[in-house]
This record gives structure tokens, sequence and C-alpha cells, in this order.
């Protein structure tokens, strides 16, 4: 409307005036009369030290409540990125590692290592043997998406998958079947990175453990907490229609975000096989009791003469 011959700049700013303190109003009028993205601020606003915050330590032992261990990896020109996350009842999260793989992608040692890596296992003090990752999705969208192919090729009987991020508002996470219309000839799917992101915003906006709830460790430094929460979600009309998009407005690093959607990707993914997080909970051991912060051996029962 800025540029329009048929409204002026003083109608404007009257209808501005009007607006104040309406934010649907407000929105529409940033929208339509300046043609710029409107960043809802009315809700609360996630900062990476309002996360950091709450990190916590739970010892070399995985939680009590996980039940499933997914990665995320993410491919860069000079490294690998990786993160895995436990998952326990109602989608509670703890993320349990972030590493970084030094080296160019095309060499080979390079994925070696990140293969070493996913075969690791982590002790848990209610399940017996050790977990080990369950599915694993790994970004193909970069500019080392031959080397990814390659390494996921006979490791579809691992649940390592080669994903794409689809951008687009309503697109599901997890599609139905994947695509093999790719020079690797690989099962490619496209995760719906919106809604995975939509989730994840909203999640760090809980403050109690409980279903969805991220838990995050004491040495997880600041920059990741600030990658995390790198973008923001705003409105904007195309058409004369509202579209909720995700924005990244000071183009600052958002590796550990990207991350942990493949993270969760991977948990639809393994849901999408029929892995129930709720079963899985159920079956694990009941927590040992514990006095002094040490658990308390079992009492076996007395011998009947």
């Amino acid at each position: 409307a800025l540029c329009s011959p048929f409204e002026t700049w003083g109608d404007m700013a009257v209808q501005h005036g009007h607006a104040k303190g309406d934010p649907a109003a407000i929105q529409a009028w940033t929208n339509l009369k300046l043609g710029e993205p409107f960043e809802d601020v009315a809700g609360e606003t996630i900062t990476a030290d309002g996360v950091a915050a709450r990190a916590e330590t739970w010892g070399d032992c995985l939680p009590a409540g996980a039940v499933l261990l997914t990665a995320g990896v993410d491919v860069q020109d000079d490294r690998l990125e990786v993160e895995v996350v436990a998952w326990g009842m109602g989608e509670e999260s703890w993320s349990i590692l972030h590493h970084v793989i030094p080296g160019d992608p095309s060499d080979r040692a390079v994925w070696l290592a990140l293969d070493e890596l996913l075969q690791r296992t982590w002790p848990h003090a209610r399940a017996v043997p050790d977990m080990a990752i369950s599915a694993v999705c790994i970004d193909t969208g970069g500019h080392h998406t031959q080397a990814a192919y390659t390494f996921v090729r006979d490791k579809q009987a691992r649940r390592v998958w080669a994903v794409k991020g689809h951008n687009v508002p309503g697109k599901q996470i997890w599609p139905r079947t994947p695509s093999r219309k790719n020079k690797g000839r690989v099962p490619l799917y496209l995760v719906g990175v919106h809604a995975a992101k939509e989730v994840i915003f909203a999640r760090l906006k809980i403050k109690e453990p409980g279903p969805g709830f991220m838990h995050f460790p004491m040495d997880r430094p600041v920059q990741y907490f600030e990658q995390l929460t790198a973008e923001k979600m705003v409105t904007k009309w195309e058409r004369g229609r509202p579209r909720r998009i995700f924005v990244n407005p000071n183009k600052a690093r958002n590796e550990a975000l990207d991350l942990r959607v493949y993270a969760y990707a991977a948990l639809h993914g393994s849901v999408a096989l029929g892995f129930d997080l709720e079963k899985a909970a159920a079956a694990l051991a009941p927590v040992p009791p514990r006095v002094n912060d040490r658990p308390v051996a079992a009492v076996p029962p007395p011998v009947r003469r």
C-alpha cells in the first residue's frame, strides 16, 4: 500500500492508530499496508538463555524414562554434526549427545567415524542390554548429497535413512512412502520441516518435566541453545491469504535446530514402522528404589522349607 496511488500515507497512519492494541488488526496492517511479515510477539518469547537455564544432569546412565534413541545428522562442507535424542512417554525427550566430526564429507574417513558413533550403545538402569540408536535421519540437501546416499545405501536394515527437508506448511513430518527418484537410487524421505519445527518450538515453552518436555544436559554450550532458537515463526500474506512460516531474521547458525528436526523425524519414522513409545515405556523394569542416591538391591524372597 505504500506504493499505491489509491491510499495516502496519512490514511495508513490513521488506520495504524485504530489497529494499535489489537494483535489481529495490527498483524493485518503490517501484512497488507507495509507488505512485511508479522512476528507474533503476543505469546511467550523463547530465548537461548531461558532454555539453557533449564539444563540438568542425569548421570552416566540414560534417564529412567528413556525408551528409544534416535539420531539426526547434518552434513556441512567441513564437518558432520550429530545429535542423539532419547524419547520417553508422551514424547518427552533428552538430548544425550551433540557431537561434531570435523573433516571434508568427501573423505571416507569422516563417514567411518560417523558409522562408529552410530553403533555406540548407552547403559540404562532399567533396560538390558545397553540401548543402541534405533533410527537415524541424515540430511542429503547440502553439497555432499552423493556421499550421503553412498553411506545410507547398505544401512536400510539399521534404519539409517536419507532425508531431505520439505519446508511447506501442512506437510506431515514423515511421508507415507519414500521417493527413489534420486541419483543414488536410495529411499529418500521428504521430511515436513515446518510441522516438526512447530512442535519443537511449542515444546520449548514447556517448563515442567512430563509429556513433550525437552531436557538438555549441563555441559551443553550456550552456542547450542542459540542455534536451537535461531528461527522465529511469522505470518506472511500471499495472494491475500495468511501463511505461517519460519524465518531466520539474523541469518544465524541453526544447525542445532536442524539436528532436532531430523532426530524427531527419525522418531516418526520408527512410529510409522510400528514402534509404540507408551508400550515400550510400560515394558521397562520398575525404577529401583534409592537411598542416599544409591540404588538399593532387591531383597530375595525367603526360602520356604
